[in-house]
């Protein structure tokens, strides 16, 4: 159940209940949220940026970031429904959850137990397709990165292209290992898409608020004190994110630090978004005023 901070229950199937007056500032929360976060992974991260980059043009780029916004919100409203579906199904029919305590489950039980067969294998091969699909994007998103920020210019800066393509193949393998390594050790975890918008924030804000600076503005900031900054600003929410989770798993009473945990862990992202771009304005370089033509 979706439980508001009194223990009372949300209303699932009432979209309106959102603008309720004791529901506003949540809502406004997730809104500004959901905004600063999803600029950050359609404009800053590689992930999404490759497939931009791999645009004819600049028009098609735009079209393509356009279509995906407008993609996404249908796509997010198919996600919802399905769950609203779903938790009316198990409504009327208990018996599916029963010896469940992992509610993860329900949608692959599910399928398994519900759905007729030639729509089961359907759907697990559609399943199946996207979970590559994703799963070789974020590949190639972080051996790019790897690659192309880290180890050229840092450890072969005078090699051949040849060497640094047969190098980029090697990190694709070992970044491959790491993912089913960090899989096995996750999966015993709950609400891991949670957990996975949780460790962005750390980052994203930092990220969006480079890309800000150097987009929108003709600051001369060193790439030195941007680097600091960003680190800085990662270090600082990541220290209350993990404090916070630390109170609040450990029994903390209700306050501050477990709302921190709970709800406004999405504070960090615009924290670090609004910080960058101020921090880079107090350490821009400022050039002399040129003195007035003489009359």
């Amino acid at each position: 159940h979706a439980v508001r901070p009194d223990g009372s229950v949300y209303n699932k199937f009432n979209f309106l209940e959102l603008f309720k007056a004791e529901n506003l500032g949540l809502f406004a929360l997730l809104a500004i949220w959901g905004f600063f976060n999803s600029s950050a992974a359609y404009g800053t991260d590689q992930d999404m940026v490759q497939r931009l980059l791999a645009c004819s043009d600049e028009r098609k780029a735009r079209w393509s970031l356009a279509l995906s916004g407008v993609a996404s919100l249908f796509i997010g409203a198919l996600f919802l429904f399905i769950g609203v579906s779903l938790y009316a199904y198990v409504q009327t029919h208990p018996d599916l959850i029963a010896g469940m305590t992992d509610n993860d489950h329900i949608f692959p039980r599910f399928i398994l137990t519900q759905m007729p067969p030639g729509l089961r294998g359907l759907l697990l091969a559609a399943v199946a397709s996207a979970a590559m699909g994703s799963s070789d994007s974020a590949l190639a998103s972080l051996t790019t990165a790897f690659t192309v920020d880290f180890y050229r210019p840092y450890f072969a800066k005078d090699d051949s292209e040849a060497s640094i393509v047969k190098a980029s193949k090697i990190f694709f393998v070992v970044f491959g290992v790491l993912f089913v390594v960090f899989a096995l050790l996750m999966r015993s975890l709950d609400n891991l898409l949670w957990l996975a918008f949780r460790m962005v924030a750390f980052t994203y804000g930092p990220l969006l608020g480079t890309v800000l600076v150097a987009t929108l503005t003709d600051w001369k900031v060193s790439g030195r004190k941007v680097l600091a900054l960003m680190l800085s600003c990662t270090a600082l929410t990541l220290t209350l994110g993990v404090t916070a989770w630390w109170q609040t798993t450990h029994g903390a009473e209700p306050g501050l630090w477990t709302e921190l945990h709970k709800t406004y862990w999405r504070l960090y992202v615009i924290f670090g978004a609004l910080a960058v771009p101020l921090g880079c304005w107090l350490l821009r370089e400022r050039g002399e005023t040129p003195a007035p033509a003489a009359a």
